[in-house]
């Protein structure tokens, strides 16, 4: 489980859009870590696993592709098959 500091609560930062008001809610459990910044360069990538501050959780590396975001909404809410 996690929860925002106090000085960015109610924010979130949107790459190439600046910092927008978000209603805050938490504490939450971190279901995945995206790596925006490794390309994901496989039609179908392994099942990747990270480890931070002693959570294990699926790796995903980010796709610069219109549909990334709701590929991965789709992920967080159904999970993954293949």
């Amino acid at each position: 489980m996690t929860d925002a500091p106090e000085t960015i609560r109610g924010r979130i930062e949107a790459r190439s859009l600046g910092i927008l008001n978000a209603d805050a809610v938490g504490p939450a459990r971190v279901a995945a870590y995206v790596d925006l910044g490794t390309p994901e360069d496989q039609r179908l990538p392994p099942m990747r696993m990270c480890t931070v501050l002693g959570v294990t959780m699926p790796l995903i590396h980010g796709v610069d592709a219109p549909h990334f975001a709701a590929a991965l909404f789709q992920f967080l809410k159904a999970g993954r098959w293949a």
